[in-house]
């Protein structure tokens, strides 16, 4: 069953709850519409359902880190960035499919 805010089809790739409202809302933010855009493309793209999968690996290995601890602060920055960076792929396949 789908979260609130959060489509079926997303659910079927992240498990974690946190995780797809994080995605969902980033991608909101920056593009409207982007979730549909996702939907469509996501059967015609491999890369959009790997991107998901990278998305959630790293969401999960920057979960384990404290932030407060200063040995753990820049691996978590490293890795905030990365989810910044996979957000943007996603972001810019979209661009690639505007719908005409």
């Amino acid at each position: 069953m789908a979260a609130a805010g959060c489509p079926g089809f997303l659910t079927d790739l992240i498990l974690d709850q946190q995780i797809k409202e994080e995605l969902v809302r980033h991608l909101e933010d920056r593009m409207r519409g982007a979730l549909g855009r996702l939907e469509v493309l996501l059967d015609a793209d491999e890369r959009l359902r790997d991107i998901c999968t990278e998305y959630e690996e790293v969401a999960r290995c920057r979960g384990r880190l404290a932030p407060s601890d200063a040995r753990d602060q820049e691996k978590y920055d490293e890795y905030t960035e990365l989810l910044r960076d996979l957000e943007k792929e996603l972001l810019s396949i979209f661009s690639e499919h505007r719908p005409p």
